[in-house]
């Protein structure tokens, strides 16, 4: 506890509320759980014992658990199984009665927490759902994908998979689901998510597998994010954009965008509002 705090607390009448005992869990000040709920008797809520599991504190956990009337949520087993704290959820499955949700699973799915699924799954409380496969792939888990595929095989990514896949550069993961789901439809979506975050290698293979192409009405967002490198691979192959797509980047100050679009395409429009955008850029 630093000495503001005690100040405060040694000083002024007007005390605390649950809310600071479950801050400083939330925050990781264990000194000052420990003053507040010994020395001031300031209970927390049950967010208190949620926060302390969550961020992987398992001795503030067992320390929390030990005061009378102390109660959590299954928030706790699923927010350390989401932050990968095995011997947290480990505790809590084997001297607690909450349990946990989907959530875990999903959450640990999306971290790449595999041995947190595993132990999930040994236990009887693994929760399977698409959400946390497309999450897995999302964050390019190939190893908790191939994991659930081959223990988990009636378990199924959805077509978000490869949407969020795409859009966040794992080439890798989009190669995996059209090998292991090749009946798993890829949205437009996918292309045009990765062409405006400037994965240019995803966009290519996209459109060459045939999996999935980016609309022709979609070079607006490229522009806007200042993907040079998309927006002149995607026009080249007759991909178009709004006169808006040289505003959005004009008012993003991507001007290289600015410049290829105006003299590169046929969208010469610069306004704003009804109004020409300074710099003379027509």
């Amino acid at each position: 506890m630093d000495h503001a705090e005690r100040w405060l607390l040694d000083n002024r009448d007007e005390g605390c509320t649950e809310s600071a005992v479950d801050g400083a869990c939330w925050n990781g000040h264990d000194a000052t759980v420990h003053w507040l709920v010994c020395e001031r008797k300031q209970a927390g809520s049950e967010r208190a014992l949620d926060y302390a599991a969550s961020t992987g504190r398992i001795e503030l956990v067992k320390w929390l658990s030990r005061r009378p009337g102390s109660t959590c949520t299954v928030a706790a087993m699923d927010g350390a199984a989401g932050g990968g704290h095995l011997d947290v959820v480990r505790w809590l499955a084997g001297n607690r009665q909450e349990g946990c949700s989907q959530a875990a699973f999903e959450m640990a799915a999306s971290n790449g927490h595999l041995d947190v699924i595993q132990w999930l799954d040994d236990a009887g409380l693994l929760r399977c759902s698409s959400t946390g496969l497309d999450s897995a792939a999302g964050g390019g888990h190939l190893g908790v994908l191939q994991w659930m595929l081959d223990h988990k095989e009636h378990h199924r990514c959805s077509s978000n998979a490869y949407g969020l896949a795409a859009s966040r550069g794992h080439l890798d993961v989009c190669e995996w689901l059209q090998l292991w789901m090749p009946d798993l439809r890829c949205p437009a979506w996918a292309a045009e998510a990765a062409a405006a975050a400037g994965h240019l290698e995803v966009v290519r293979w996209l459109h060459a597998s045939g999996i999935c192409r980016a609309s022709l009405a979609n070079l607006d967002e490229v522009a806007r994010e200042g993907q040079l490198r998309a927006l002149i691979w995607l026009s080249e192959r007759g991909a178009r954009a709004s006169t808006s797509a040289v505003d959005r980047a004009a008012e993003a100050g991507h001007l290289g965008t600015v410049e290829y679009l105006l003299h590169h395409r046929r969208e010469k429009s610069i306004t704003h509002e009804g109004r020409l955008l300074p710099c003379g850029l027509r």
